[in-house]
């Protein structure tokens, strides 16, 4: 399983802390990972929706020097994002605003090494289900369904396009590729494409915008 962490917190000796913690969870677990920090929840949610980063789990304090955690965390949702978020913060009684988003759960300060195990426990088992297994070669890679905008057939592959701008070309048919994914929110808006309606900004007879792109024809065909 891949897992693509970023942590927003405005205090460095904390977000450190926290990374290391992520570190030695993921590794004991043999996860590839990445783990990226932002040290204020501007920037990070500038670098979303701009394309650059494409979390899968998102560890964000409420209460942040430049703006509300909680706050940015709805811009996400609002924006498609349907990664895991998990709050940190030393207030307890914002505990129950973390419903509102979905969070996966929320980790008081000062951080307990066992805590933070406990709810990356429920975040991989819940990652785990909300993937789909491509075929590149001979080998099988999990990628998660969310990051996927749309699925395209050309020829006798499928090339799966992702928000990270990383593209997996894989031998199958695309009825195959539908039958996987049935339960997500993807349509078969052409016989070519299967889209990600998480990441429709807006669309017409003739195209569809998705997160800041506008790709043509889902419905007109060739």
């Amino acid at each position: 399983m891949n897992l693509n962490v970023c942590i927003v917190e405005d205090s460095e000796v904390d977000a450190q802390v926290m990374k290391t913690v992520l570190k030695n969870y993921l590794e004991e677990k043999n996860f590839n990972y990445s783990i990226k920090t932002y040290g204020t929840g501007t920037e990070f949610f500038d670098d979303f929706k701009d394309g650059y980063i494409c979390p899968t789990t998102l560890f964000i304090r409420v209460v942040l020097a430049d703006t509300n955690g909680l706050d940015v965390c709805k811009k996400l949702r609002s924006e498609g994002f349907a990664g895991d978020i998990v709050f940190v913060t030393d207030k307890p009684e914002y505990a129950i605003d973390a419903f509102s988003v979905d969070a996966r759960g929320y980790i008081l300060k000062p951080y307990l090494p066992q805590h933070v195990f406990d709810v990356l426990d429920r975040v991989t088992s819940f990652a785990s289900l909300q993937t789909v297994a491509v075929k590149i070669g001979r080998q099988f890679i999990r990628v998660p369904v969310f990051s996927i905008l749309y699925v395209e057939s050309v020829a006798h592959d499928c090339v799966f396009h992702c928000r990270n701008g990383v593209e997996y070309v894989s031998r199958a048919k695309l009825d195959d590729v539908e039958s996987d994914i049935n339960n997500f929110k993807f349509i078969r808006c052409h016989k070519s494409f299967l889209v990600n309606m998480n990441y429709v900004q807006k669309w017409d007879v003739k195209d569809a915008k998705i997160i800041g792109d506008t790709y043509k024809r889902f419905v007109e065909g060739d």
